[in-house]
């Protein structure tokens, strides 16, 4: 029998949740929560197998639960049940550890599929999830999903800050040599053509 609680801040939906999984002679519902505090609290005791969990409510969004989610139960299997089709945020909570992510317009079979799939340890994503990934690594906007270290922000900050190669070596105190090599790494991680492009690269990422 597999166990699966339900996190979701919308009545009506959770319902329509137990009511599909009520259904199959081999899945019970473990709980169900309105918030990410209460699941949280309760995940331990009600030891479940899968969960359902939705991205947006009040206060803690799905990531961030997903994530302490499995500090507390590291085998838990977790399904991201969201609204939001863009490229990051399905990315995003791959990388916080769920093992599916379905848009809120999914059927009861994608709902099942998961649920079965991810208990047999494999992940799943639908055919429309894996065409906002597609549509997401075609476009330039997904540049800002590349990692920089460190030091290649500071230094792509100097840049559009205007500073010249040997501005940015004086107040890092590095040679222009390892400036220009930075900068060459970051153009071969983007696939930026020139400074401009690296720039326009520091715009879209917002970077802090």
């Amino acid at each position: 029998m597999i166990k699966v609680a339900i996190v979701d801040d919308h009545r009506l939906f959770r319902e329509g949740l137990i009511s599909l999984l009520s259904s199959q002679e081999n899945i019970s519902i473990s709980g169900e929560f309105d918030n990410a505090d209460e699941f949280l609290k309760k995940c331990p005791e009600i030891q479940t197998d899968v969960v359902l969990l939705d991205m947006d409510m009040p206060g803690m969004n799905g990531i961030e639960t997903a994530k302490l989610a499995l500090r507390l139960i590291s085998n838990l299997k977790i399904i991201m049940i969201s609204m939001h089709d863009n490229y990051s945020t399905i990315q995003e909570a791959f990388k916080a550890g769920v093992k599916a992510y379905l848009f809120k317009t999914s059927n009861e079979s994608e709902v099942l599929e998961a649920i079965e799939l991810t208990m047999d340890g494999q992940d799943f994503i639908t055919d429309s999830v894996t065409k906002k990934l597609v549509e997401g690594i075609r476009k330039p906007e997904s540049l800002n999903r590349i990692d920089f270290t460190p030091r290649e922000k500071q230094i792509l900050k100097l840049i559009c800050a205007e500073l010249s190669t040997k501005e940015i070596a004086d107040k890092l105190f590095i040679s222009e040599n390892t400036v220009e090599t930075h900068r060459k790494n970051m153009m071969a991680k983007t696939g930026a053509k020139n400074v401009i492009g690296l720039v326009k690269l520091a715009i879209q990422q917002g970077l802090d």
